[in-house]
Order: structure tokens, then sequence, then C-alpha cells
């Protein structure tokens, strides 16, 4: 099975990442870009896009032992993991309290009509 990619290899799982993200530094090696540090990964490619999953490790003092083969983004913010979990926490507590007002309004609609019914 050939890759989008000229020399692409069929043992290749992820063959929608060009293969200039698959080069890059060292194992386990950082660069430093705007201060911050920098690694192109397998999982860097979607970065631009938001559809990224942050690497847990490569912030660590160890640093990612995947290096370029990680298949989490090396190029989110330290803390993005953080960002993202209180930013889903608070998504679903909206939508649960939504759900539970319109429960309550349903339930509210419920017995008033079962009232008029007993009245009629």
């Amino acid at each position: 099975q050939e890759g989008p990619w000229e020399g692409s290899s069929p043992e290749s799982s992820n063959d929608t990442v060009p293969p200039s993200l698959l080069q890059g530094p060292a194992h386990g090696a950082r660069t430093m870009i705007d201060g911050e540090p920098s690694q192109a990964s397998v999982g860097s490619a979607l970065h631009a896009t938001g559809a990224c999953r942050p690497c847990a490790w490569f912030y660590k003092p160890a640093g990612c032992a995947n290096g370029s083969e990680c298949r989490h983004c090396h190029s989110c913010p330290e803390g993005a993991i953080r960002e993202r979990r209180k930013t889903k926490v608070a998504q679903l507590k909206k939508q649960v309290s939504q759900e539970q007002e319109l429960s309550m309004e349903h339930s509210l609609w419920a017995v008033q009509q079962h009232q008029e019914a007993m009245i009629f």
C-alpha cells in the first residue's frame, strides 16, 4: 500500500503526515522557538487546525521518550492539556445544567397537564 508521498513505506501507520514532519531533531531532543521548547512530532501535523492532542510528557523534565515519532502534539504550549480539560468540563457542566433545566420544565409541564386533566 503506497501513501500519498513518494517513498512512504507500507509499514507507515499514518500516511496523512508528510515525511518532512517525520524527520526532525534526534530522539528526545528539543529545539527552542520563540523561547519555547519545540520538536516536530507526527502528532503535531494537526496543530494548525486545533485537532491535535497535546503531549503530556513533552514539557516534563525527562521529555517525551517517543521524540519525533510521538503521536501527540509537541507544538502545543505548556498547560494546553489543563486548559482543554477545563474548557471541556465547563462545557459538560453547562450542557448538564441545560438538560436539567429542560427536564425540570418538562416535569412541571407534565404536572400541570395532569392537574388540568383532574379539574376538567
